[in-house]
């Protein structure tokens, strides 16, 4: 720092703020270092070099640390190590006078000596100078954080005096935006969203930075005109396409701009109405539940009934002659969707029967396991198998059922083999069992293959006597865990 001295403006060797400083310092009283320099600078607020050289007193060691730059450099920065930010910066309400340069200031920062417990308040243009008392660089960056938002304050406030009563304009506009009840065409959909984010953009970039405010509250005007007519013109589709059946809805608009931006694109581009292609992928529960009655109209089938739309199921019972009791069913809606429902939507002479569901799921649980099992036992049996669930353990098995063959050509003696199980449960048989449930009989007792290799799958063999060792073992654990949820505590 540089200051005109009293003597002739000569450079200062020691400025007044400096000199607060190394008063309530530790570190010049080391006299082997700094010989009588501190007590020398007791009747000084700053020192010039011309008052060095008429002062006598000052000995040959403090006038070595004071003429030679370098060495005053350390002398510094070793007093800055013995300070530090004690305190967050205040905001003074009157005007405080800084005790390093004795300015008014209203921010004030506070510091203290570790090692002489001197406590001093500094205003924001000294504490520039001694960047490295510790802590005072986050102090500063917090003042300076601070002041950039009573600026961008003071321009928010200036800018929404202009709006007056209109000042909800934005917020009103956003919503109207977003909350429109069925998707725009492409371009007045982009010309609506970039009217509102230079609508946006204009007002905070002038609170964030400035400009001229009559400027930019003139464009600001302009744009909010421009967003009026392109708001019109949404009202003036809107009427055109209400009772369009293909029109996508607001909430369908925002599931496919969330989850499949790309037929979002394709929709919009044909003025926000769906077609075959675009409803392919269309796998929206709440879509799909507004709409499914109207696609079951175009089912042939009457032993079909929906039942309900969960997340990502259309469930399905079916009862007839076959199944007299109904047994019901799963089918992905993003498979419906793209083998029946697009279609089903789209064209009105369209029709479907239970032939053109796939991937079928048959619901886990008893009733639908006991008309499954009641369905198809005959051809089990004529295959040499069967499926069984023990009463007392729960414990299900795939069964072979018992062989009868001679022992030879010569031998007429019959002979019977033994039954063979392997361990399965009741979800595998059904899952088994689903890709068939609406096939005839005829094509399951073809395909029968299939169902004998995934029951039997990864399982073992076990005899009749193994069997039995197996459901005496299930039938002591249940026996012992039922004990447990008796015993007394």
């Amino acid at each position: 720092m540089k200051s005109n001295s009293k003597n002739g403006g000569q450079k200062l060797l020691i400025t007044q703020q400096e000199m607060t400083l190394i008063k309530n310092s530790n570190e010049v009283k080391d006299i082997e270092l700094y010989g009588n320099l501190y007590s020398c600078i007791e009747e000084y607020k700053k020192l010039s070099r011309a008052e060095l050289e008429n002062n006598a007193v000052f000995d040959k060691k403090a006038r070595i640390v004071l003429l030679n730059p370098e060495n005053k450099k350390v002398m510094m920065n070793k007093i800055m190590d013995e300070w530090y930010s004690e305190k967050n910066f205040e905001v003074s309400e009157s005007l405080l006078n800084c005790q390093l340069c004795g300015r008014r200031n209203k921010y004030i920062f506070y510091i203290c000596n570790k090692l002489t417990g001197a406590e001093l308040h500094i205003g924001s243009d000294c504490v520039k100078n001694f960047p490295d008392i510790t802590g005072i660089k986050q102090q500063r960056k917090a003042l300076s954080q601070l002041q950039r938002e009573q600026l961008q304050q003071k321009r928010k406030i200036e800018f929404e005096s202009l709006e007056g009563d209109d000042i909800d304009f934005m917020n009103a506009a956003e919503n109207k935006f977003k909350e429109f009840p069925v998707m725009l065409p492409y371009k007045l959909y982009s010309e609506i969203k970039n009217t509102l984010s230079q609508l946006s953009l204009s007002k905070t970039a002038y609170i964030k930075n400035g400009g001229n405010l009559d400027e930019v509250f003139d464009v600001f005007c302009k744009l909010k005109d421009k967003f009026r007519d392109l708001y019109a013109q949404a009202i003036k589709h809107y009427e055109t396409v209400k009772n369009e059946p293909l029109v996508c809805d607001r909430e369908t608009s925002k599931w496919l701009m969330k989850n499949n931006q790309s037929v979002w694109d394709k929709v919009s581009k044909n003025k926000g109405i769906f077609n075959a292609e675009t409803l392919a992928r269309v796998y929206d529960d709440r879509y799909i539940n507004k709409k499914i009655n109207e696609i079951m109209k175009h089912l042939e089938d009457k032993d079909i009934r929906m039942m309900s739309v969960s997340k990502s199921f259309i469930h399905f019972s079916i009862k007839n002659s076959r199944y007299v009791y109904a047994i019901t069913f799963t089918i992905p809606i993003r498979s419906f969707m793209e083998r029946i429902g697009c279609y089903a939507l789209t064209e009105p002479t369209y029709s479907f029967s239970k032939g053109a569901f796939n991937h079928i799921a048959i619901e886990v649980s008893n009733n639908n396991y006991h008309a499954v099992y009641n369905s198809v036992f005959t051809i089990l049996n004529k295959k040499g198998y069967d499926f069984i669930v023990e009463e007392k353990t729960s414990q299900a098995y795939w069964k072979k059922l018992p062989q009868y063959k001679t022992r030879s050509k010569w031998n007429a003696h019959v002979v019977q083999s033994e039954p063979m199980y392997k361990k399965s449960d009741i979800t595998r048989f059904l899952k088994t069992f689903s890709p068939f449930l609406l096939k005839d009989e005829p094509y399951l007792e073809a395909n029968f293959e299939i169902i004998k290799n995934s029951m039997e799958e990864g399982r073992v063999w076990i005899t009749q006597k193994e069997k039995n060792l197996n459901e005496e073992a299930a039938r002591y654990a249940r026996g012992m865990q039922k004990q447990k949820e008796y015993l007394p505590y």
